[in-house]
């Protein structure tokens, strides 16, 4: 106890971690916070970190405040920034979310709670006119941009043999797209003095929702001087939280942007015929924007028994 009160209150971590997805693609993450007691009970934490799977690319940057209101209990609210790079698409977007987590410290470590709400939603990546039939829409657009898909779940820091320990996260998702389900990430990390220590990780729907679920597995080494679990309890100051990763999914939409009206054709021309029935043909007839049409023969000038007429569509 008397070593975990007297050493320096500010933790700094880096890590870096390597290995695959289930797909068989190449994953690669680096990851860096800093955690700044102010006083014995009020913290600032910052955070960031850089996921790398084939043709997709993350970014996050987290900032927050953490709370140590009691001997057993702290809470945290933080602010994440995501910005995404997903191939095939004409830009990125930035994605924003709060989250607020609640821990409770015990002698082998720590369990808490969290919930996230986004508040910087609906970027858009890609944008193109629709094609209906080999017909170029000018009026209808369709968008595909990042959801941030809404989260709550438990995490926790358990201490494990020797100074070897546990971390990790696992939570309800909310999926607006492709159906709600569980994701998260466990890592075990085992210290090979006070200052590095190896890393073997893995997780299920980290980052990106799809149609299936995903995962990927890496192992790495953190340079950190972190606590160790067994230590929590006995500190005298807030401690480091642990905050969710901004998880989104890709969706598509369907804008108009005004209507164009339809074009009628009643076919060629024609003059200069012999008496008797003229058939005209309105089948060519199309509205620009795919909308369905109806048609209505309307006379223009003549005598019922020769006329001249002209075909009205519209939608």
């Amino acid at each position: 106890k008397n070593a975990a009160k007297n050493r320096d209150p500010r933790f700094q971590l880096l890590g870096v971690n390597l290995g695959g997805t289930d797909n068989g693609d190449i994953t690669f993450t680096g990851r860096g916070r800093f955690f700044a007691p102010i006083g014995s009970q009020i913290a600032i934490q910052a955070g960031g970190e850089y996921m790398y799977h084939t043709g997709q690319k993350e970014g996050q940057f987290d900032l927050g405040i953490v709370d140590r209101f009691a001997k057993n209990f702290q809470a945290g609210l933080f602010t994440s920034f995501k910005h995404v790079n997903l191939s095939g698409n004409t830009s990125g977007g930035t994605l924003g979310q709060a989250a607020v987590a609640f821990d409770y410290i015990f002698k082998q470590g720590k369990v808490g709670v969290f919930g996230t709400k986004g508040f910087l939603d609906n970027a858009v990546i890609n944008r193109q006119n629709a094609v209906v039939n080999g017909l170029f829409l000018r009026n209808i657009i369709l968008e595909r941009y990042l959801h941030i898909v809404d989260q709550a779940g438990v995490s926790g820091t358990i201490n494990l043999m020797g100074n070897n320990y546990l971390e990790g996260n696992f939570g309800y998702l909310k999926s607006s797209g492709y159906g709600d389900r569980f994701g998260g990430t466990l890592r075990l990390v085992m210290p090979i003095n006070s200052k590095v220590a190896f890393t073997v990780e893995g997780g299920v729907n980290e980052t990106l929702l799809g149609r299936g679920n995903n995962s990927r597995a890496v192992v790495g080494v953190q340079f950190s001087n972190l606590m160790r679990p067994k230590e929590f309890l006995g500190s005298a100051h807030a401690l480091p939280m642990d905050v969710p990763r901004v998880r989104y999914e890709v969706l598509t939409r369907t804008l108009r942007l005004g209507n164009d009206p339809p074009i009628a054709d009643a076919g060629p021309n024609q003059s200069n015929v012999p008496a008797g029935t003229v058939t005209l043909d309105g089948s060519a007839s199309y509205d620009p924007d795919g909308d369905a049409i109806t048609y209505q023969w309307v006379q223009e000038a003549g005598p019922p028994d020769r006329k001249s007429t002209r075909l009205n569509s519209s939608h």
